[in-house]
């Protein structure tokens, strides 16, 4: 495939669906809690072998904005992957994901209630059990939509920490130095 955002972003949706369908194999509640750390990890690596081997295509060197077209291609593609997936596990393969992702949110609540102080805590009690865990077409839409947001600083840091320079007294057309 000669387009490395398209390629690099088949790869990263291919690795989230194994990645979540590995930790909700392990368990429900792994899927929930280490499964987003997980592929976040590895979407990280996708993010960096994509731009690398752009850098690779085009000689070794290349800018920030040459750098930051595939890898943002490559994390739109994987972060809507990621959210189809998301939808699918918990309206149709496991509709209980929401009542645990609850449970999980309430109890990490409950730890933190010494930092919040008492009112703070029953104000976030009582705005987490309005909350819908499940989530509404709107709420994967806006969650995708902060993600993507999220995501083109991500990969504008990528991009600005693998982009290489070419040395002035290099030609262009060549990876040999000029003497």
């Amino acid at each position: 495939m000669d387009n490395t955002g398209i390629k690099w972003g088949v790869i990263g949706a291919f690795s989230t669906l194994v990645i979540s369908l590995v930790t909700y194999l392990i368990g429900p509640k792994f899927y929930i809690q280490g499964g987003s750390w997980i592929g976040l990890v590895a979407l990280i690596v996708i993010l960096v072998m994509a731009g690398k081997e752009e850098r690779t295509k085009l000689g070794g060197f290349a800018n920030f904005q040459e750098l930051l077209r595939p890898i943002f291609m490559t994390y739109i593609i994987t972060a809507v992957a990621s959210t189809i997936l998301q939808v699918i596990m918990y309206k149709v393969v496991d509709p209980g994901l929401a009542d645990l992702t609850k449970q999980i949110s309430l109890e990490s609540l409950q730890k933190m209630k010494g930092m919040l102080g008492e009112e703070g805590y029953e104000s976030a009690m009582e705005e987490m059990e309005k909350q819908d865990f499940g989530g509404s077409v709107r709420q994967y839409i806006v969650g995708l939509a902060m993600n993507i947001l999220i995501g083109f600083g991500v990969s504008a840091l990528i991009a600005a920490i693998i982009k290489r320079t070419r040395p002035e007294n290099l030609d262009p057309y060549s990876t040999v130095e000029k003497p």
